[in-house]
């Protein structure tokens, strides 16, 4: 997620345009930010996906490297696919 969402009308401005793609949010099962915050942001997303990826705090790129990887892999994947 690029920005900072300062509070509702910086939210509408950032997500609720044209011109944002597909996009995937993960959180860590143990993140900080909270996967129900991460999720809360990913339905102002017209069309996001959100993954939870389990066994990771907030670095999941370091907690769960396999998972991440397979979550993002997957939704690169379909994304791709839907595009041809």
């Amino acid at each position: 997620m690029s920005g900072i969402v300062t509070g509702p009308r910086e939210r509408d401005r950032n997500f609720n345009r044209p011109g944002i793609g597909t996009t995937l949010f993960v959180a860590g099962q143990y993140d900080e930010a909270t996967p129900s915050s991460t999720q809360r942001f990913a339905r102002m997303v017209p069309g996001a996906e959100f993954q939870v990826i389990p066994n990771a705090a907030h670095a999941t790129e370091h907690d769960n490297p396999d998972e991440l990887l397979r979550v993002v892999r997957d939704f690169i994947r379909r994304v791709e696919a839907s595009a041809h």
